[in-house]
């Protein structure tokens, strides 16, 4: 959305309904996908970040014959069905389902779950209005990593297999790996995951590059371990390219979006501060200091009060993992690298331009697509789906 305001505006009354109406977390997450599931828009990324699993998150297709909820879910869930659809109706809200769920909630929380009902219908029409993908249940199971970390990873799609590493601060269950992920399972078997550190994968010091590279590796074999494609993003980029340089197996082509490489130039003076902002327990200043800086560009950059921002706090103390990725990087050593590769970035005169074509001139053969500069939001999007879908078909 382009009006300035609407999105914040939105995100504050959703967090009223999530932190200040005394409803579980659990039951928020119910409710939000109930009224997706009605409405014929959803998300369950969204969801399962709120506590959910997939077997509940299943059931609520027929809630009324599952057996897994509560009195309370169940009045809730009601009502939801009621409020959402409420046009046509003679009387919309019956009483029975009014006095049921006040039965259950106090006036606060019962005007919370209204007002999350409500939030959640504006944001499907919304969505449906710019087409963004509905909603898919996906498969989540873990891998152990060489040095015995978990590793979180899920797949949805059907077709050749593509894995995504994310850049800095995302997770498979927000940002955009997610929407990618939706967006590709048309034509591929998609597989995301946390990268260690984050979301729901395991962490164990001390961190080095290799050992994420090791984590790259345990995902690809969980996604059949050869002619496996690629997507990685800033510095998931960089993860991408330094495995396929290292030797890691079964990598059948790479895209690349504007790989972060060691800077000249302002990351030394980041690393400092980053470091001391996150001792000092200062997790939202460290990443409002690190979206703010050269280090991520304007494309991925992400604002203090967005959704999700509290999910990027609770990682944290990961970006200085993608420093490190990212000083540790070296384009002579992807002078070796004989996987095709694409690389994309903006149409723009910055670091990002600069480190990709220095990736793809060091490639070889590599190709190399620049976003005209005018395209913006959903057109962005749109193009670079149309580039990962015609490389990884060709």
């Amino acid at each position: 959305m382009v009006l300035p305001g609407a999105v914040e505006a939105l995100q504050a009354l959703g967090r009223v309904g999530i932190q200040s109406g005394g409803l579980p977390i659990t039951t928020t997450g119910l409710v939000q996908l109930r009224a997706g599931v009605v409405s014929g828009w959803l998300d369950p990324n969204f969801i399962r970040l709120l506590g959910e699993d997939n077997e509940r998150m299943q059931a609520v297709a027929a809630w009324r014959d599952a057996p897994c909820f509560t009195d309370a879910e169940r009045a809730a869930l009601a009502l939801t069905d009621a409020v959402t659809t409420i046009a046509g109706q003679g009387d919309p809200v019956p009483d029975d389902v009014w006095y049921e769920a006040a039965r259950h909630y106090d006036e606060k929380s019962l005007a919370a779950l209204l007002v999350c009902i409500a939030v959640m219908g504006v944001w499907n029409r919304l969505n449906i209005s710019v087409r963004q993908p509905a909603g898919e249940i996906v498969n989540v199971e873990t891998v152990d990593s060489r040095d015995g970390t978990r590793i979180t990873l899920e797949s949805r799609g059907t077709g050749p297999a593509v894995v995504i590493v994310d850049g800095p601060t995302s997770s498979r269950t927000y940002g955009p790996s997610m929407k990618f992920a939706s967006l590709l399972a048309e034509n591929f078997t998609v597989y995301t995951y946390d990268r260690r550190g984050r979301g729901d994968s395991g962490d164990t010091a001390p961190y080095s590059v290799e050992r994420e590279l090791e984590d790259l590796q345990a995902v690809i074999k969980a996604a059949g371990g050869e002619n496996v494609g690629v997507y990685g993003m800033l510095s998931g980029a960089v993860l991408a390219l330094e495995a396929t340089a290292a030797g890691v197996t079964g990598i059948s082509r790479l895209v690349l979006r504007e790989p972060r490489l060691a800077s000249a130039d302002g990351q030394e003076d980041l690393r400092p501060k980053l470091s001391e902002l996150l001792k000092a327990g200062r997790n939202a200043d460290a990443v409002a200091l690190f979206h703010g800086s050269d280090a991520v560009s304007d494309e991925f950059r992400i604002a203090r009060g967005d959704l999700f921002w509290e999910a990027l706090e609770a990682v944290a103390p990961t970006i200085m993992y993608d420093l490190t990725v990212s000083e540790e990087s070296s384009a002579d050593r992807y002078r070796g690298i004989a996987v095709p590769t694409l690389v994309i970035d903006r149409d723009a005169n910055d670091r990002s331009h600069k480190d990709s074509l220095t990736v793809a001139d060091a490639v070889p053969g590599a190709q190399h697509h620049s976003i005209p500069a005018s395209f913006a939001g959903r057109t962005v999007s749109a193009h670079v789906l149309d580039q990962l879908t015609n490389f990884f078909k060709s």
